[in-house]
């Protein structure tokens, strides 16, 4: 028959010894974390002045703009000349480009052209009653004057049978 295993540690008078530790141990650990105090720390204030930089640092980093804005125009052109880089820092009322003004140029010619049309059908549609206006008129001036010469013959002649 075989022995059963004690462990010498605990076996015989020492056994009360360790489950006392092992129960000491376990009601440490059960405390809460509040009521661990904060370790103290010492602080030094300095008086603030104003005084010249002694140490400059310099190191590598990469930059990246605050905004963006996307430029739409109002018109599309090819472009003739750029006057900025992609990236670029640009100010309000910079120039930053030039388009081919070729296309709309010859948009102003063709609608100059159609006003110079419109001015001279105008003036022909004025003119024309104008002229047609004027020569009624003479029409109507020259049977006035028959009519008064017609009326003036009349009464020369009712004055002439009254005599």
């Amino acid at each position: 028959m075989q022995k059963p295993y004690r462990n010498p540690i605990v076996s015989g008078h020492k056994a009360p010894l360790v489950a006392l530790l092992c129960l000491s141990a376990l009601l440490s650990a059960c405390k809460k974390a509040d009521e661990v105090a904060p370790p103290e720390v010492s602080v030094q204030a300095e008086k603030v002045e104003r005084k010249p930089l002694t140490e400059y640092v310099s190191g590598e980093s990469v930059l990246v703009p605050q905004s963006q804005a996307a430029i739409v125009p109002k018109i599309s052109a090819p472009i003739k000349k750029f006057f900025v880089q992609r990236g670029s820092r640009v100010k309000k009322d910079e120039l930053l480009a030039v388009l081919e003004n070729a296309d709309l140029a010859a948009a102003v010619r063709d609608s100059q052209g159609a006003m110079k049309q419109a001015d001279a059908s105008y003036a022909t549609t004025t003119k024309a009653g104008v002229i047609e206006d004027m020569q009624k008129a003479q029409l109507d001036l020259a049977q006035a004057k028959a009519n008064l010469d017609s009326d003036k013959a009349k009464l020369e002649s009712l004055k002439a049978q009254a005599h």
